[in-house]
């Protein structure tokens, strides 16, 4: 279960998964330099494989921007 609000929807990016997952954003907190390192980046949650993108890689945010379907001002809010 993730603490951030779903914004959104994408394909699950594992070979053969038919499942739909949320799109999750990162909240932005300035406690720790972790959670400013990963403040807005996106990760989705898929029934089957749990979570992904926890770590924040390019690969895996350019693979949901390019396959989610998010609103624009979910993008936009920080």
């Amino acid at each position: 279960m993730s603490k951030n609000p779903p914004i959104g929807t994408c394909p699950c990016p594992i070979i053969g998964c038919k499942e739909t997952a949320a799109v999750h954003k990162f909240a932005t907190r300035a406690v720790r330099d972790t959670g400013r390192r990963f403040g807005g980046k996106l990760y989705i949650v898929c029934q089957m494989h749990g979570t992904l993108g926890l770590a924040g890689k390019a690969a895996m945010q350019e693979f949901i921007l390019e396959h989610a379907k998010i609103s624009k001002d979910a993008l936009e809010l920080e």
